[in-house]
């Protein structure tokens, strides 16, 4: 096996999409092992849990824990105003 066919295994994709988020920092084309990857819930969305994924020494990406919920207040705010 070639030095670059080690590193092309020690690399990561893109991190996997997470509904309502989008990642935060540079994009690349792939990412280096124990890389980390950080998210940001879209407007009107409220976060839970760990918003990071790590790239894995297997070239794999850790399932992102994040998980972006719709802010009901703000919902309930905005339908309020407008009338």
């Amino acid at each position: 096996m070639t030095d670059r066919e080690v590193r092309r295994q020690m690399l990561c994709g893109l991190p996997p999409s997470v509904d309502n988020a989008f990642l935060i920092g540079r994009k690349r084309s792939h990412y280096d092992i124990h890389s980390v990857a950080r998210y940001q819930c879209a407007d009107g969305f409220l976060q839970r849990h760990v918003p990071t994924a790590k790239c894995r020494a297997n070239g794999k990406w850790d399932r992102p824990k994040i998980i972006c919920t719709k802010c009901k207040f703000l919902h309930d705010r905005t339908a309020h105003s407008n009338t």
